[in-house]
């Protein structure tokens, strides 16, 4: 009997609107409605709502901003990776293939055609090959401004690369 009087004194407090007025059956209707309770507790029930729902924001803003963070880093660290790659295969590059001597120099062989010291440089950036000695090459030499007027053509073959 006890708890019918509580039950009793939350249906006083139903009935009561914010203002302090008495309305009569609203609080039957709200308990049928929206599942019981005064409009206090509906209001509570939605301020804690609006509460948790901006927690999770905040907590998903929080984790964007990371998931951010931690994609700048990676791509920082990427681009440091790939310089040092890169400084790392210059360096190699440089100690493993020769530097060339820019000289062109005529070796006459009785009997042959002239073999040259040439360039190999300037042959691997136009023809892409990696020259090596003893390769066969065909080569322009003389003439104005690049034309082949006045100039001749020669067959030879790589006799060497003279490093530094």
């Amino acid at each position: 009997d006890d708890d019918d009087d509580d039950d009793d004194d939350d249906d006083d407090d139903d009935n009561n609107d914010d203002d302090g007025e008495k309305k009569e059956g609203k609080g039957a209707q709200g308990r049928l409605e929206g599942g019981g309770g005064t409009r206090a507790k509906r209001k509570s029930r939605k301020r804690e709502k609006a509460r948790i729902l901006k927690e999770r924001r905040q907590v998903l803003r929080a984790a964007k901003k990371a998931a951010r963070l931690e994609q700048r880093e990676k791509a920082r660290l990427e681009a440091r990776e790939k310089a040092r790659e890169a400084q790392e295969r210059r360096a190699r590059e440089k100690n493993e293939t020769p530097s060339v001597d820019l000289t062109v120099l005529p070796i006459f062989i009785e009997g042959a055609l002239p073999d040259y010291l040439v360039n190999a440089d300037v042959y691997d950036m136009s023809m892409q090959k990696k020259w090596l000695s003893g390769d066969r090459f065909r080569m322009y030499f003389g003439g104005r401004l690049g034309a082949k007027v006045g100039g001749s053509w020669y067959k030879g073959t790589v006799v060497g690369v003279d490093s530094e």
